[in-house]
C-alpha cells in the first residue's frame, strides 16, 4: 500500500467520523468491539469507534483478533517485535505479552496463526493514526467459544488490582451473506446481549444460530470481562456492507460498539456458569469455526489486507 494514500483515507474516515462521544480519561478499563472488512465496507465504523481513543494514553493495551485461517485451536500470542504497517511499525509490548502467557498454560506463541490473518492487521492505520506506537499484544482467538470465557478470565487474573488504564479491542464482523433486512435483525439479536453485559445470551444466541459473528471468542472475553468489572457498554453504530458495495441481498453486518469500567479491582467476578461452558465446547458453531478464506470472503477481506500489508 501506498504510505501517503493509506494515511489521507484514514485521516478522511476518522475526520468524517460524525460521533462526538469520547472516552472517560477516569475509566479504568475501556473496550472496544470494531469490524474489520475493505475499507469502502467497515472503514467509517472502525473509524468512529477509534476516533473515541484518539489522544489519550494506556498503560496496557491488547487486540483480539480472529483466526479465520489455521483451524487451530489455541489462542495465540504474538510475543516480540513488532508489527510493521504502510504508516510505521506497532511494536509489541513483550513483558505484557509475557504476563498474559503465565496466566494460563492453554495461551501459546504459534506464528501461524497470526502471519496471513488481517482482522488485527487493518485495525493498526487507525491505530497508529489515534494512539501512536504505544506499544500493544495481539491475541488470536481460535478455537471454540470455550477459549473466549477462558481468554476473559485469565485477563481478569492479569488486570486484577492494577494501577494504569487499560484498553482492549475484539475484531469483529457480524451477519454473512443476507439480505440487509435479515442481517439487521441477525445482528441486533447478538448485539443486544453485548449491551446488556451477556455472555451467556451472547453463545446461546450463536449456538442457536438467532446471531452470527466470526469473532465470537474475543467479543466473549470482552463481554465478560465488562460483566465482571460492573461497566457499561454504548452502540455507536450499527450498519452493513450495502453502504460500500450498494448490494442489499447480499451484506456483511458491522458494528461499533464503547465499553468503560472505573473499577479494576472486578467487584462482579466470578466464573462462566456451567451453561455456558457446556454448548460452548462444540467446534462446528458457525459463527466461530476456522475456514479457508472463501471467493465471497475476498470481496470483503482481501482488498483490506492489501491496503495495510507493505508487501
Amino acid at each position: 500500500a501506498d504510505p501517503s494514500e493509506l494515511s489521507a483515507l484514514v485521516e478522511q474516515l476518522l475526520r468524517e467520523a460524525s460521533s462526538t462521544t469520547s472516552v472517560s480519561s477516569a475509566a479504568q478499563l475501556v473496550g472496544l468491539i470494531v469490524p474489520h472488512a475493505g475499507y469502502p465496507y467497515s472503514g467509517s465504523t472502525a473509524a468512529l469507534g477509534f476516533k473515541t481513543l484518539q489522544g489519550q494514553t494506556f498503560a496496557r493495551i491488547f487486540l483480539l483478533g480472529v483466526d479465520h485461517h489455521s483451524g487451530l485451536s489455541t489462542i495465540s500470542i504474538w510475543n516480540e517485535g513488532a508489527f510493521e504497517t504502510p504508516l510505521g511499525p506497532v511494536p509489541i509490548n513483550s513483558d505484557l505479552a509475557g504476563k498474559l502467557l503465565n496466566e494460563d498454560p492453554t495461551l501459546v506463541v504459534e506464528p501461524a496463526q497470526h502471519l496471513r490473518e488481517h482482522s488485527i492487521e487493518v485495525l493498526l492505520p487507525f491505530y497508529r493514526s489515534t494512539l501512536g506506537e504505544q506499544p500493544m499484544v495481539p491475541v488470536s482467538v481460535g478455537g471454540a467459544p470455550k477459549n473466549g470465557l477462558r481468554l476473559g478470565e485469565a485477563l481478569a487474573r492479569l488486570l486484577k488490582n492494577t494501577t494504569g488504564r487499560t484498553l482492549i479491542v475484539a475484531s469483529s464482523d457480524w451477519s454473512h451473506y443476507h439480505n440487509a433486512t435479515d442481517a439487521a435483525i441477525l445482528d441486533q439479536c447478538g448485539i443486544r446481549h453485548v449491551l446488556a453485559l451477556d455472555p451467556d445470551g451472547l453463545l446461546r444466541s450463536a449456538v442457536s444460530e438467532t446471531t452470527e459473528l466470526c469473532g465470537l471468542n474475543g467479543v466473549l472475553a470482552l463481554t465478560w470481562l465488562m460483566r465482571q468489572a460492573s461497566g457499561t457498554a454504548t452502540l455507536l453504530e450499527r450498519t452493513d456492507s450495502a453502504k460500500g458495495s450498494g448490494d442489499t441481498d447480499r451484506v456483511v453486518g458491522y458494528a461499533t460498539i464503547l465499553f468503560s469500567a472505573f473499577d479494576l479491582n472486578f467487584p462482579g467476578l466470578g466464573s462462566p456458569t456451567p451453561a455456558s461452558s457446556g454448548q460452548a465446547t462444540s467446534t462446528s458453531l458457525k459463527s466461530q469455526e476456522a475456514v479457508s478464506m472463501t471467493s465471497i470472503d475476498q470481496e470483503f477481506h482481501q482488498e483490506a489486507l492489501q491496503a495495510v500489508r507493505q508487501t
